[in-house]
């Protein structure tokens, strides 16, 4: 989910892109194919209601994993964890560099049955700037809500195991994802833990973006097609420490990158886009209102120096 722009698009050049195969890479990342990794749990007992698989690194394993962040979303959004828009606005906002076709609006989520849902609507609304957008979504983010630096975020961290458990609507132009931003309001380094397009539904996207000292991008990327994950629900996860950062879908790992790793406090989103260059338009068998469900989002980190936590939360 690429942020180049906060009030007009700015193009933004690339060394490469991920393809269509179903194992692309592009980068030098390192997709994972054969006899992949599962990992351990050692959180469960934190969290005996839901078990949760923490990975267990090599040359860690005798470091607990602590849970820094977590929502189950078992009651009304949490306003001290969660924002609505991003942080230039908690009003209405979008992101004008990937040509979406929502508008961010907090009336475009709920939580409901122990799951939040984000939804997407297609509502025409009218922005205060007078412009006019054909879809109403949502999304959240642990970020700031003031465009002042000196604003306390809800949650920020560097290096962490990052786990939600998703499902998802198929459909033309839709354009769920979950994924990571920087606490300094620039568009990188970004970590997309997930994304899918809705026309393929049966393919989750892994990709980190970076700044190259040219001023284009750098994007490190992968995807992993199996059963569509419209048919349930299914638990993607980043591990991102120091020396690299792993994707995980359903307990195995499915792609590494061990280069140029972020090394900056970073906050969580989650959001519905509708449209854009990647997904294209919605077409005439898009069904709305479109959903977007998450189960839980949980962070861990290991009692090392490395691992930090800012924010409201954090401080709670």
């Amino acid at each position: 989910m690429l942020l180049t722009g906060v009030l007009s698009a700015v193009g933004c050049g690339s060394s490469s892109i991920p393809a269509d195969d179903g194992q692309s890479v592009s980068a030098e990342g390192a997709p994972v194919t054969d006899e992949p990794r599962m990992f351990d749990s050692p959180a469960a007992e934190l969290l005996a209601k839901v078990p949760s698989p923490v990975l267990v690194e090599e040359g860690l394993a005798s470091q607990p994993w602590v849970l820094v962040f977590g929502d189950d979303f078992d009651q009304s959004l949490d306003t001290d964890m969660w924002t609505s828009c991003y942080w230039w606005s908690e009003s209405g906002c979008t992101n004008l560099a990937t040509g979406e076709l929502q508008w961010y609006v907090p009336d475009q989520r709920s939580v409901q049955d122990g799951s939040l849902r984000l939804y997407g609507a297609n509502e025409p609304i009218r922005t205060s700037e007078g412009v006019w957008y054909p879809y109403q979504s949502g999304m959240v983010t642990t970020g700031r809500s003031s465009y002042l630096m000196d604003a306390e975020p809800r949650f920020g961290f560097t290096y962490g195991f990052v786990e939600a458990r998703v499902r998802v609507d198929a459909g033309r132009g839709l354009w769920p994802a979950v994924w990571m931003l920087p606490l300094s309001h620039e568009a990188r380094p970004e970590i997309d833990i997930l994304e899918i397009l809705g026309h393929r539904p049966d393919t989750i996207e892994m990709h980190m973006h970076v700044d190259n000292d040219d001023g284009n991008s750098t994007v490190f990327g992968a995807n992993y097609s199996n059963e569509s994950t419209t048919d349930g629900w299914h638990v993607v996860a980043v591990n991102w420490s120091p020396e690299s950062v792993t994707w995980y879908i359903d307990g195995v790992e499915r792609f590494r990158v061990a280069q140029r790793i972020p090394a900056e406090p970073m906050y969580l989103l989650a959001n519905l886009a509708i449209g854009g260059e990647w997904p294209g338009d919605p077409d005439g068998l898009t069904v709305f209102p479109a959903t977007f469900e998450i189960d839980y989002v949980r962070v861990w980190q290991q009692d090392m120096d490395w691992f930090t936590t800012t924010g409201t939360f954090a401080s709670r």
